[in-house]
C-alpha cells in the first residue's frame, strides 16, 4: 500500500497559521491558554486524503489540545488495521477515499469498538446524512469548514463522551505531542516538522498497522526496505533515524522500541 501523493497543496503548521483569519487565530489561542479545566491529551485519528484538509485539522487541534497524539492516513483499510491495535479516542471520517467506502470503515470501526467518529464530507445529501447517523456517527461536518466549527464539533463529542473531563493523562511525557501525518508524509513533534522519506513512510506505516505489535526483523527489511535481506546493524541505524523524528528518547525510547532478537514495536497509542 503507498500513500505517495502531491505536495503541493501541503503546508506546515505554521503556514497555515499565518493564513488564518485574525478573528479565528485569537479565539483559537484564547481557548488554548485561558481555558480553566484542565485539558485532556487526546488520541486522534484522522481518516482523510486532502492534504489542506489535514493541515486544518492538525492545526486546529494542537492549538487546542497541546498534548495531542494523531494519526492522519488517507487509506480506509490502515485506518481499520490501525484501530484493531489502538484505542483512539475519535476518529474524523472522510467518506471519499482512495480504497473504501468511508461508510464501511464507520461499520468495521464500530465492530472494534464504540469510538465517536465525526464524519467529514463535502456531501450534503441528506439520505448520506441519514444512513451517517444511523450507522452510529457522532456528527457530520460538511467541507469546507472553519477551525472554528471543527473545534466545537470536536470538543463537543469529546463532552459528550466524557474524554474532555479527563484531565492530562498519568505519565503524560514530552514526546505525547506528536503528529503523524503519512497525507502529507510528515512527522510534527512539539510542532517540530521532519520530512519522512518514502522509505521511512513504509516503515513507519507497517509499524502503525501494527501499532503494539513487534514486527521482526525479517518482516521490516522486507515490506519497508523491499529487500530480502539486511543488516542488522543497518536496520537499527536506520530505525534510529526514524526514532529521532518521532522526537523519541534513544536512551530510554517510549515510542519505538526495540525487543532483543526479535524485532520493533511501535506503542503509539497506549
Amino acid at each position: 500500500m503507498t500513500f505517495m501523493r502531491s505536495n503541493k497543496l501541503a503546508m506546515t503548521a505554521n503556514q497555515a497559521g499565518a493564513d488564518l483569519h485574525h478573528s479565528e487565530k485569537a479565539i483559537l489561542e484564547s481557548s488554548a491558554s485561558h481555558d480553566p479545566r484542565p485539558l485532556p491529551s487526546i488520541k486522534v485519528l484522522v481518516v482523510e486524503g486532502a492534504s489542506e484538509v489535514v493541515d486544518t485539522i492538525i492545526l486546529s487541534l494542537s492549538m487546542r489540545w497541546p498534548d495531542i497524539r494523531l494519526v492522519a492516513t488517507p487509506s480506509g483499510s490502515e485506518a481499520i488495521q490501525f484501530a484493531q491495535n489502538a484505542a483512539p479516542d475519535i476518529v474524523l471520517l472522510n467518506l471519499t477515499l482512495s480504497d473504501i467506502y468511508g461508510l464501511q470503515v464507520l461499520r468495521e470501526l464500530h465492530l472494534l469498538s464504540n469510538v465517536p467518529v465525526i464524519i467529514i464530507t463535502g456531501n450534503s445529501a441528506e439520505t448520506v446524512r441519514l444512513k451517517s447517523f444511523e450507522m452510529g456517527a457522532a456528527d457530520y461536518l460538511l467541507k469546507p469548514f472553519s477551525h472554528i466549527e471543527l473545534l466545537g464539533c470536536v470538543a463537543s463529542v469529546l463532552n459528550r463522551t466524557g474524554i474532555a473531563r479527563g484531565g492530562p493523562r498519568a505519565g503524560s511525557a514530552p514526546e505525547a505531542n506528536l503528529v503523524i501525518d503519512l497525507v502529507n508524509l510528515r512527522v510534527l513533534q512539539a510542532g517540530v516538522e521532519n520530512k519522512l522519506t518514502g522509505t521511512e513512510q513504509k516503515v513507519l506505516s507497517l509499524l502503525i498497522r501494527n501499532q503494539g505489535k513487534v514486527i521482526s526483523f525479517a518482516r521490516l527489511a522486507r515490506q519497508g526496505w523491499k529487500k530480502e535481506s539486511m543488516t542488522r546493524a543497518d536496520l537499527h541505524a536506520s530505525m534510529r533515524q526514524l526514532r529521532m523524528k518521532l522526537g523519541d528518547d534513544a536512551r530510554e525510547p517510549g515510542l519505538l522500541q526495540l525487543q532483543r532478537n526479535k524485532g520493533y514495536v511501535l506503542s503509539l497509542f497506549n
